[in-house]
């Protein structure tokens, strides 16, 4: 572990060619966003337990839940931003991919609003300027996504130079005022290039309510990032995608842990007939804690009950659609 960077279980950041994947949180704390999939987050669990734990982890999660009457946490709306938490990437030698944030959203106001916070978020996607790793970023808030990356634009023209500069720019001043001297004077003399290949920025989405609503502002995000993708975790309804959207990848999963709502493995199905026909490479993380509308997986007849008692109420189910774990092209290094 370095300075924040930490490896994680999550199956989809493990990319291929590549070391384990990472997820890396120099902001913590969200707000919910709208729709169902932010009832059960697991971000708000995770950090309310952190809150308890050592000295130091309480102290960078300090005010970012409360414990509601249910007994569930619940986001503050409070952020803590850590820049120390930027170095962690620059001293990873291995080329990996790292989830950024997972516990926050870098275009949720309340980040955004703070004194430094637009100039923080830029220092962030100048990692990707700055190194090889993959930076697989997702948002609920794509719409303030999109006028970030226009701003920054314009901000760039203004001072006469590319995004990517000013986003190293950014990251060394962040990097300077850490006490990290020598990984600021080492970015100041790296070569901008933008958009970075290695910066995929993507959008969560439950239903087809919240993906009509997020998902058309990948469209003009495009030009601005190396990949959009699509997140449906937790699937929670059918989702008919876009094919103007412009999405390079999906990410389909169903709902875990205490109180998981049910996937049906017809939406999952109805999602994997669409990515074929559109050519979209398609990750199937996980079929969930409860899957309904269906006693086993057509194509594959194995029976979904006899699958979990094998592996787990957490297990892929093999075969057929089930088996789609796959990835859009890896950007190749640059050095």
């Amino acid at each position: 572990m370095s300075a924040g960077l930490s490896p994680t279980g999550i199956s989809w950041t493990h990319l291929p060619g590549l070391g384990p994947g990472h997820v890396l949180n120099p902001i913590l704390g969200c707000q919910h966003a709208g729709g169902p999939g932010c009832d059960l987050c697991w971000a708000e669990v995770d950090t309310h337990m952190r809150e308890k734990s050592s000295p130091k982890m309480a102290a960078a999660n300090a005010g970012l839940t409360v414990l509601r009457r249910n007994g569930r946490p619940r986001w503050t709306g409070t952020v803590n931003i850590l820049p120390e938490r930027l170095a962690g990437p620059l001293r990873k030698r291995e080329r990996v991919g790292i989830f950024m944030p997972s516990k926050s959203d870098p275009w949720y106001s309340g980040v955004l609003e703070q004194t430094e916070g637009v100039d923080f978020v830029r220092a962030m996607m100048g990692l990707a300027v700055a190194t090889d790793h993959v930076y697989m970023v997702l948002t609920k808030r794509p719409a303030a996504a999109v006028e970030f990356f226009e701003k920054l634009e314009r901000d760039a023209e203004r001072d006469g130079i590319d995004s990517g500069r000013l986003c190293l720019i950014e990251l060394i001043d962040f990097l300077w005022n850490a006490g990290e001297k020598k990984l600021a004077d080492r970015v100041s003399r790296m070569p901008s290039r933008w958009p970075a290949p290695n910066l995929w920025v993507g959008s969560s989405t439950e239903r087809q309510q919240e993906h009509d609503l997020r998902a058309p502002h990948l469209r003009a995000l495009r030009r601005h990032v190396g990949l959009t993708w699509l997140s449906i975790e937790p699937m929670l309804g059918m989702v008919e995608l876009d094919p103007d959207n412009g999405i390079g990848w999906v990410v389909v999963g169903g709902e875990s842990g205490q109180g998981a709502r049910p996937m049906a493995i017809e939406w999952v199905e109805c999602i994997s007939a669409q990515t074929q026909a559109l050519g979209v490479p398609m990750f199937f993380k996980q079929l969930g804690t409860i899957a309904a509308g269906a006693a086993c997986v057509r194509g594959a007849g194995e029976d979904i009950d006899a699958i979990r008692r094998e592996q787990g109420a957490l297990g892929s189910l093999p075969g057929g659609d089930w088996s789609r774990r796959e990835f859009p092209p890896i950007p190749e290094p640059r050095r």
